[in-house]
């Protein structure tokens, strides 16, 4: 069973990231504690995954549409993510900001060299870091990953229509191919990992008993 954060931890972790700085002055390193800021909040908010975050280019953002172009994902396959408005204004502020510091970087989050994207392995330490400084790090069964908030997102989103009397059953399709699944029940995966989703599901769908459906175990990169 995996560990998701509450919203309630995802805005202290956010406190905290935000609040982080380098130890040094020069321009590429201020770039790399704003980048983390943004990287996050599109994982949270827009349930990417890991590489498809950190291996976007400039030219995948169209700030006139508020849409993110996810090329050669997973099963290689593409994919249209519409921004939230207040996320197409914080890819804006940032790429005014990157444009000004590495104009000649073609990635949207580049790496300590900046022909290269950020590296996964230094998304995971600053997460780490950043959520053991929350109380919550001495109590969680297990500590949560980067990947976690992909099942944030969804569970979020879920929840948030079965507090509503959303019907689920009609919104979970237009889900999964905003996050690039074969099927709804490769999504639902993702919710089923919850304990305390269920109460919500049972609680508010009449028709819970369709809606859950086989469970597999898949793998996410």
């Amino acid at each position: 069973m995996l560990y998701i954060p509450s919203r309630e931890e995802m805005s202290a972790f956010f406190v905290v990231l935000d609040s982080w700085e380098c130890c040094n002055r020069n321009h590429h390193c201020k770039h790399i504690a704003s980048e983390y800021k943004v990287i996050f909040r599109l994982y949270y908010c827009c349930g990417l995954r890991l590489s498809e975050a950190r291996l976007l280019k400039k030219e995948n953002v169209d700030l006139d549409k508020g849409i993110l172009s996810i090329l050669g994902s997973k099963g290689n396959k593409d994919r249209l993510v519409y921004l939230p408005p207040d996320g197409t204004q914080m890819l804006a502020d940032y790429l005014l900001n990157i444009e000004a510091i590495l104009p000649n970087s073609p990635w949207l989050f580049p790496g300590q060299d900046s022909k290269k994207p950020l590296h996964g392995s230094a998304i995971q330490r600053r997460f780490k870091n950043c959520w053991n400084r929350l109380p919550s790090a001495l109590s969680a069964f297990k500590p949560p990953t980067p990947h976690c908030l992909r099942h944030a997102f969804v569970v979020e989103r879920m929840n948030d229509w079965m507090r509503q009397g959303l019907n689920t059953q009609e919104l979970l399709p237009y889900l999964s191919k905003f996050l690039g699944h074969k099927s709804p029940s490769e999504t639902f995966y993702y919710y089923h990992l919850i304990t305390n989703a269920f109460a919500i599901i049972r609680e508010r769908d009449t028709v819970s008993s369709r809606v859950i459906p086989e469970v597999f175990d898949y793998e996410e990169i």
